[in-house]
């Protein structure tokens, strides 16, 4: 049975809960918060206690690492989703993977997404963290489907939606300056579709472009976009 203790002399609101793991391992732990939360963390952990117990839930123990979850994640996800899709998420995984460190799926909490999500801000616009948040979220349910995790601590995490507040476009005498210092007339002509058609960099390459997408006759071109439409 698990039970709370207020701690005093402390500054700050503490509570001391204490618990037998299911080894049977007594564990001790300073909360940092009112009584209200310190009392919802003590039925939490009970409840969790008892369910690895029932075999309900994984140990954390048995939660594999964060590292070797990745490869087996992208393998699963190469049969489901395009190769630009896998090449984004192994570039968030491996990211998260520098800030997490040597740690178990069953240790991402909600102050790990927290901590992780100010460092992001030091160094990324909103939109992209936003993105981020949104790849590991997506992996991180693949994880409680497989039953790797009891709960996936992004689910109901407000994650920034990453519209950007203001689109820059060039301007035409910013146009006039690019074309300016270009030497290569297909180098020119490439230009010239991007900024005539506002086509994404995949969308005017192999194998998303073909020549029968465009209609010389109606001088129409047709875009292969973001999932496939």
């Amino acid at each position: 049975m698990a039970t709370i203790r207020k701690v005093k002399g402390r500054k700050k609101e503490t509570y001391e809960l204490d618990y037998y793991n299911q080894n049977g391992k007594r564990v001790r732990k300073m909360l940092y918060v009112d009584e209200k939360t310190a009392e919802r963390i003590r039925k939490e952990m009970e409840l969790r206690v008892e369910r690895i117990k029932l075999g309900i839930e994984k140990s954390p123990m048995e939660s594999p690492y964060f590292k070797l979850f990745i490869p087996e994640y992208l393998k699963y996800k190469e049969g489901v989703v395009s190769y630009g899709t896998v090449k984004r998420e192994k570039f968030t995984l491996h990211r998260f993977l520098k800030f997490l460190g040597n740690k178990r799926l069953s240790e991402i909490s909600i102050k790990t997404i927290d901590d992780y999500s100010v460092q992001m801000r030091k160094e990324l616009s909103e939109a992209t963290v936003g993105i981020e948040l949104r790849h590991l979220k997506a992996a991180l349910n693949t994880a409680k489907r497989w039953e790797y995790i009891a709960k996936n601590p992004l689910v109901g995490y407000k994650i920034p939606d990453g519209a950007p507040q203001h689109i820059r476009v060039l301007s035409k005498d910013e146009i006039s300056k690019l074309f300016s210092v270009v030497d290569d007339t297909e180098m020119e002509d490439v230009l010239r579709i991007y900024l005539s058609t506002g086509a994404r960099r995949a969308e005017l390459l192999k194998p998303k472009f073909r020549w029968d997408n465009v209609d010389f006759k109606n001088n129409r071109i047709r875009l292969q976009t973001l999932g496939d439409k």
